[in-house]
C-alpha cells in the first residue's frame, strides 16, 4: 500500500519567439490548482495565463478558458490564479498577477457572473467559509469584498507599507483575516470588531518579505509563515499578546528536510495509515538537493500542517511541521522530471494528491 501515480496530463508546448534563448518551446505548466467544493472538478491556473479544468477522479480535460478580461489568448510565463467558491462547484474567481481585476465565471453558462476591479495588479485573494466575502491583495491595499451583492466592503492601505502577497481567511472564525507583505508583517484583523485597521489583533513580525502566511489548528489560533528568504515560523495569535507569540523559528527549513530524525507517526498525515514504504529511509543521506518550497496546507482532519518541497528532479517531500521542527513524513518520486510548482491536497479526500511542475506534467497521486 502507497501512493501511488494513478493518472496523469502533459501540456502542450509552444514555441517562444525568436528573440528568446535558443528558441526553446514553452512549457505550460500548473502554476496553482483548486478543487471544486464537491471534488468534482480539479481547476489548474497555468503559466499561459489559461485555466485548464479536469475531472477529478481520472484527470480527463473538460475544457479550457482565459483568466483574463476579454483576452481569450495563450500568454508565455503569465502565471493564472484561480479558487473555487467554498460552497458552489459552478463559480471560480481567476486572476493574473498583471492585471487590475478579479473574474468570477459561471461554469453553467460559460460567462462571467461578476468581477472585481482594483487600482494595481492582484496578487492574492481568498473567500471566507461561508462564501460570503472575498478578500484580495492589490499594491499595499487590503480589500474585503461582498461576494452577494460585487460590492466593497472595507479597505486599508493603512496596515502595510509595501506590496502585499498573500491574503487568507481564518476557516474557523469567518471574520478574521490575515494579510502578508514585503514590509516583512503579518497582520491579522477582526473585520467584526472595527474593521481591518481598528480591528488589528496581532502584527506579526518576520522580518522578511513575507511569501505565504496561512491559519491553522483546531480553532485555527496559529499561523505558519514562510518568507521570500525561505525562512518558516510558526505564531499564535489566540491570546492576549498583539505581537503574536512565536512558537518556532527556522531559518534554514530545506537543509533539514532530509534530515534522518525522528519519524512521526504517519497517522499524523490522514486518517489512513502511511505504510512504512511511503516514508523517507532512515539512512537518507545528510546533504539533500531541495530546491523550491512550494506551499503549506493544513490537514483539519489529522489537525496537523505541512510543508511541500521539491527538488530540481521532480520529487515531492510532504513534511509535518512541529513546534520541535520539520518531520518528515514521505515523498512522491518518479513522475515529474522538473520541479513542483503545484499541489492540491483535500483532508475531505485524503487518497489523493494533485502535483504539477515544470515539466508540464499533472499527476494524480492515489493511495492504494
Amino acid at each position: 500500500m502507497s501512493y501511488k501515480p494513478l493518472s496523469r496530463h502533459c501540456f502542450a508546448s509552444s514555441p517562444v519567439p525568436q528573440a528568446q534563448e535558443d528558441n526553446l518551446p514553452h512549457i505550460t505548466f500548473p502554476a496553482c490548482m483548486s478543487s471544486s467544493p464537491d471534488l468534482s472538478i480539479l481547476a489548474c491556473g497555468c503559466s499561459d495565463a489559461q485555466i485548464y479544468l479536469f475531472t477529478r477522479d481520472t484527470l480527463q480535460p473538460i475544457r479550457s478558458f482565459s483568466s483574463r478580461a476579454g483576452d481569450p489568448s495563450h500568454h508565455e510565463n503569465l502565471n493564472a490564479g484561480c479558487l473555487f467558491s467554498k460552497s458552489n462547484p459552478n463559480l471560480i474567481l481567476t486572476y493574473t498577477g498583471q492585471d487590475k481585476i478579479v473574474l468570477v465565471h459561471d461554469l453553467r453558462t460559460n460567462s462571467i457572473a461578476s468581477s472585481f476591479s482594483h487600482p494595481g495588479p492582484i496578487t492574492s485573494l481568498d473567500i471566507n467559509s461561508s462564501d460570503t466575502h472575498l478578500v484580495t491583495g492589490s499594491q499595499d491595499m487590503v480589500t474585503i469584498w461582498d461576494l452577494r451583492s460585487s460590492k466593497k466592503f472595507l479597505s486599508t492601505d493603512e496596515n502595510h507599507s509595501e506590496e502585499i502577497t498573500c491574503v487568507s481567511f481564518n476557516p474557523v472564525h469567518e471574520s478574521i483575516v490575515l494579510s502578508g507583505s514585503e514590509d516583512g508583517l503579518v497582520c491579522v484583523s477582526d473585520i467584526a470588531q472595527g474593521g481591518l485597521e481598528d480591528g488589528l489583533i496581532s502584527i506579526l513580525n518576520c522580518e522578511a518579505a513575507i511569501d505565504s502566511a496561512i491559519f491553522f489548528g483546531p480553532s485555527g489560533e496559529n499561523v505558519v509563515v514562510v518568507t521570500l528568504n525561505e525562512t518558516l515560523s510558526i505564531w499564535n495569535v489566540g491570546g492576549d499578546d498583539d505581537s503574536g507569540s512565536k512558537l518556532l523559528q527556522l531559518n534554514a527549513p530545506r537543509s533539514l528536510i532530509l534530515q534522518p530524525e525522528d519519524r512521526v507517526q504517519a497517522s499524523l498525515f490522514a486518517q489512513s495509515t502511511i505504510p512504512p514504504s511511503l516514508l523517507l529511509p532512515q539512512d537518507q543521506p545528510q546533504e539533500n538537493s531541495i530546491t523550491t518550497l512550494v506551499k503549506t496546507f493544513y490537514n483539519e482532519a489529522s489537525n496537523h500542517v505541512c510543508l511541500v518541497s521539491s527538488d530540481d528532479a521532480g520529487t515531492a517531500f510532504v513534511s509535518s511541521i512541529e513546534t520541535d521542527g520539520l518531520h518528515p513524513l514521505f515523498s512522491l518520486p518518479g513522475v515529474h522530471t522538473a520541479c513542483i510548482r503545484s499541489f492540491d491536497f483535500s483532508a475531505k479526500d485524503s487518497g489523493s494528491i494533485f502535483t504539477g511542475a515544470e515539466d508540464g506534467v499533472l499527476s494524480k497521486w492515489m493511495f492504494s
